[in-house]
């Protein structure tokens, strides 16, 4: 377990994230070479929290990074046909360059206006039809989608002390307060005066 919103502000990493949503479980008979990538990093991973010197806990992020990396190259190169949707697997490699294309534009322009048509004119895929995609994809419809992002664009604004929760909220794209704390609850389960308490004012 590990607090993932440093992820999210790595250029290049947001977009990459989001075509995990859908994933298979990893075996050694079906994956054995991402298997034993993954493998072998968690192995690490394990190995550095128990280092115990002052570097563990960036080490244990970089791997983590590697990790997301690994899984996201093998997931977007077209070698697992079983997560793209099945009447469009002869173009997949297309279809997932499209959609990390959406991803970046979405993580780019959080506090703008954002709809399902026009994110869908990115693909150049009717509406209709990006959406069915989006969600074969990802697992969650797009409203859903967006605001997950924006809930975690608020946490990673929040990590810095000077934020308030209605400023963080705005500049994620919230347009109402009200709204936000509805969304953050039903994301997170807790509160954002909650999720100050656990990361923010945590002692030393």
């Amino acid at each position: 377990m590990f607090e993932p919103t440093l992820l999210y502000s790595l250029s290049g990493l947001s977009g990459a994230i989001s075509v995990l949503y859908n994933l298979n479980l990893i075996t050694p008979e079906e994956m054995p070479a991402l298997y034993k990538t993954a493998r072998s990093l968690l192995l690490a991973i394990r190995d550095e929290y128990w280092q115990g010197d002052a570097l563990k806990n960036a080490a244990i992020y970089a791997k983590i990074i590697e990790l997301y990396i690994a899984l996201t190259r093998y997931y977007s190169s077209g070698k697992n046909l079983s997560e793209i949707p099945p009447e469009t697997t002869h173009g997949g490699q297309e279809y997932v360059a499209r959609l990390n294309a959406v991803f970046e534009y979405i993580e780019n322009h959080l506090s703008e206006d954002l709809s399902l048509e026009l994110v869908a004119d990115i693909t150049n895929f009717s509406k209709f039809h990006f959406a069915r995609i989006f969600k074969e994809f990802t697992n969650l419809l797009f409203n859903h989608y967006l605001q997950q992002k924006r809930v975690k664009k608020v946490e990673a604004l929040l990590l810095n002390p000077t934020y308030s929760v209605a400023d963080a909220a705005l500049e994620a794209g919230f347009k109402s307060i009200s709204t936000f704390n509805r969304v953050f609850r039903e994301v997170n389960h807790y509160t954002p005066s909650e999720y100050k308490k656990m990361f923010i004012n945590r002692p030393d």
